[in-house]
């Protein structure tokens, strides 16, 4: 096995000088940042946590900074495309929204002025007095920068919505902030004339008469198809910078590098950016798994979004259509602090990518991007609704998916069973109809079985369904009456008839919860021979 030193890796590293002075790899990204440069003014960039938001930040800060000596063997440095570049410095205004933000709008207000002191400190600029708020005083920093150094000014936001979203539950509190955040972002607008060039980047896409109100004229480069690989690796990133840690992969794991490639692909690949952009692999999780050799959720175990999962147990989301999702450019392209998109968040955050785009309905249609993101994600869902005990379901889903292979099915709902008994009484006590419904269709999920919940028939709609192999197998449940009562719906509402021309042997269920036991306390099984 080839000696690579772990430190090589640059996990955790946002700050470019840090990475290039350590001598980390660096997946070279300087192409995309040169033609944003000379191309264009003002941009807005939204991508999920960990992808590389920051170090695009601090890369771009060195850019203006004119530091040519942490770019060696980069494409701005050497590329003949990129000579005409002057290199010619500029002062930058670097805010990290994430360190300054706070969960009141009077501490906000108190953390922007004093990071606009600091930077006018760094380079001393004298601000008038008095300081009326962090408004003015980022004007005046501008404008003092501008008389200083004889040249415009480059303004660079890092998470301009950490603030908002450190709040989104408390949403009096969140519009609050919102307005602080408003009319301070408000500033770059009146100040344009004296701006060299605007970056911010943020996780979501707050609606312009959200939060940019004020200033309407950035370019969204967030479903650019010529900037979907800005961020991320791409394929030819991957294996022409990471190859040598791959075949260290390989040879750990006693596999061909080829099968691991493709391993690599299955798990951390699949984010896509717009309709016909190129997809990308999520950096925190391939930089993880290279150094840890290891396959699992590395992205998603840094911390999912409180508000995300409290969002989804509501009763107007229904968990299982993020099996089918279609939605609108409109529906993708907003968040509004007091209407909040789940489906918008889901894309924005990572937890859902584009698959495809119908151009005559201008419709996306949404998945999971990654077996990491759909296996811990519904791991995450299914302890939200079920509180059940994680060691215990991996021997419950072994059993469960034998059962289903080898068409036992006594012993099938058997670990049903026991599973929902494992949900603690506090909880269970507390679930619905559909709380049932969704927990089975997390554990069938979580099998790799593909379930469709509420389908839709020429004569009804049916609970659920599981196609696999040569299976077809048929849900209907009831709460509180008989096994043999959803039998007899199925069979009277013919939900079998879809799926007669389909060659495959269909299997009916017929399912009782009791709400007094908290379980499934019958169910009837035949095979429909026509």
């Amino acid at each position: 096995m080839q000696d690579l030193k772990p430190q090589d890796l640059p996990i955790g590293i946002q700050d470019f000088e840090t990475l290039r002075v350590g001598n980390y790899v660096y997946v070279d990204k300087t192409e995309h940042l040169h033609r944003l440069i000379t191309t264009g003014k003002s941009y807005f960039l939204s991508r999920p946590r960990r992808f590389g938001k920051s170090l695009m930040i601090s890369t771009l800060e060195m850019i203006f900074k004119s530091r040519k000596d942490l770019f060696e063997n980069t494409w701005i440095l050497n590329s003949p495309k990129a000579q005409s570049y002057n290199w010619k410095e500029y002062p930058v205004i670097r805010l990290d929204m994430g360190e300054i933000s706070k969960n009141s709008n009077g501490d906000l207000k108190q953390a922007l002025l004093k990071e606009v002191l600091r930077i006018a400190k760094e380079y001393e600029v004298i601000l008038p007095e008095p300081l009326i708020d962090a408004s003015s005083a980022l004007s005046s920093l501008i404008q003092g920068l501008v008389k200083l150094k004889n040249t415009k000014v480059a303004v660079l936001i890092d998470e301009y919505d950490k603030p908002i979203l450190d709040n989104i539950l408390d949403i009096e509190k969140a519009e609050e902030i919102r307005e602080v955040l408003r009319s301070f972002y408000g500033i770059f607008k009146s100040q344009d004339g004296n701006l060299q060039f605007l970056m911010l980047t943020g996780v979501t896409k707050f609606s312009k008469v959200s939060i940019f109100s004020g200033l309407n004229h950035p370019e969204d480069l967030t479903f650019s198809k010529d900037n979907s690989g800005l961020l991320g690796y791409t394929q030819e990133e991957l294996e022409k910078t990471f190859m040598p840690w791959i075949k260290n992969l390989a040879l750990e794991l006693e596999t061909p590098v080829e099968e691991q490639l493709e391993q690599i692909k299955i798990w951390y690949n699949g984010y896509q950016f717009a309709a016909k952009g190129v997809s990308v692999y999520n950096p925190f999780s391939v930089l993880l798994l290279l150094k840890q050799r290891h396959y699992k959720a590395h992205w998603f175990e840094t911390g999912t979004p409180s508000f995300l999962m409290k969002l989804l147990k509501a009763e107007t989301f229904k968990v299982e259509n993020l099996n089918q999702l279609q939605v609108t450019d409109d529906e993708l392209d907003k968040s509004d602090i007091s209407k909040m998109s789940l489906l918008s968040l889901l894309y924005q955050t990572g937890y859902l990518t584009i698959k495809s785009y119908d151009r005559k309905l201008m419709a996306y249609a949404l998945d999971y991007p990654n077996l990491e993101v759909k296996t811990a994600f519904t791991n995450s869902l299914l302890d939200e609704f079920a509180d059940a005990p994680g060691g215990q379901q991996v021997s419950l889903y072994k059993d469960m998916m034998q059962a289903i292979d080898s068409g036992d099915y006594e012993n099938l709902f058997e670990a049903l069973k026991i599973f929902l008994a494992s949900i603690p009484y506090p909880h269970s006590s507390k679930m619905s109809e559909h709380d049932f419904q969704t927990v089975l269709f997390l554990i069938f999920t979580l099998m790799g079985y593909r379930m469709g919940l509420e389908v839709h028939t020429n004569r009804n709609r049916l609970d659920a369904t599981l196609e696999f192999k040569d299976q077809i197998l048929i849900f209907e449940y009831k709460v509180n009456q008989t096994a043999e009562k959803a039998m007899e719906q199925i069979k009277n509402k013919k939900y079998f008839q879809p799926y007669l021309n389909l060659n495959k042997k269909i299997h009916l269920f017929g399912i009782n919860f009791s709400m007094e036991e908290r379980n499934i306390d019958s169910w009837m099984h035949e095979e429909w021979v026509a």
